[in-house]
């Protein structure tokens, strides 16, 4: 069904509104026994149209989807869209899973390296606001994390002493 919804919603063209409108509306309705069928048949979606692509997985129809599974599948097919999953999966589902609170603040920082990397423009200078602090309210939210176990993690380490080495203004 999933292919033909994507054959008659939108007609062979990825970029048809009706046609991603109606794999979204389906795809949300399978449950977690068919992740494999929303992964495969979500990746047209996501790249024709990332943002309703995330929605899939971001509605209350995809709580019950494999989040390692989804979360590999966001990183092969539309990474730009990991972050939102994650965020979403722990601040607004509150998902307690160190693994998962691990990797978002990986990519917070990954971000602020990625920003700083960007030079001193006006948007940059914004977004590295912007993601600093999301992080800094993460980790003052995080319920059970304590800054000695993500220090202790090597990937953090890494992350900050790169992140110190390259900083043109750690203030930003």
């Amino acid at each position: 069904k999933v292919g033909l919804t994507k054959q008659r919603g939108g007609r062979g063209d990825d970029d048809d509104p009706a046609g991603v409108q109606a794999t979204v509306a389906y795809l949300q309705q399978l449950g977690g026994a068919d992740v494999a069928l929303v992964c495969e048949y979500s990746k047209w979606v996501l790249e024709s149209d990332a943002a309703e692509g995330l929605r899939i997985f971001t509605s209350s129809a995809g709580e019950g989807l494999d989040k390692a599974v989804i979360l590999d599948h966001l990183t092969a097919v539309a990474p730009a869209c990991v972050r939102s999953y994650v965020e979403h999966v722990v601040t607004i589902r509150g998902d307690p899973s160190p693994a998962l609170h691990d990797e978002l603040i990986v990519l917070y920082l990954k971000d602020l390296q990625a920003e700083d990397a960007a030079g001193d423009a006006a948007a940059a200078v914004e977004r590295r606001r912007e993601v600093r602090s999301k992080l800094t309210k993460f980790l003052r939210e995080a319920a059970g994390d304590t800054p000695e176990r993500f220090l202790a993690n090597p990937a953090f380490n890494d992350l900050l002493a790169c992140r110190s080495s390259t900083s043109p203004n750690p203030r930003d």
